[in-house]
């Protein structure tokens, strides 16, 4: 699961149990999920010139 797919999950998560629902988010952020070029390089978001 990357962290993109897992946003369903962590809402679930986070209902019954928050502190384990950011666990997840930073497992993930720190894995292959979140490489360079994915969501968190501004193009989804157009922030970026």
């Amino acid at each position: 699961m990357d962290l993109i797919a897992a946003g369903d999950e962590v809402a679930a998560r986070w209902l019954d149990d928050p502190q384990e629902a950011v666990a997840l988010v930073r497992e993930l952020a720190g894995s292959r999920g979140c490489a360079r070029g994915g969501a968190g390089d501004g193009r989804i978001s157009g922030t970026r010139r």
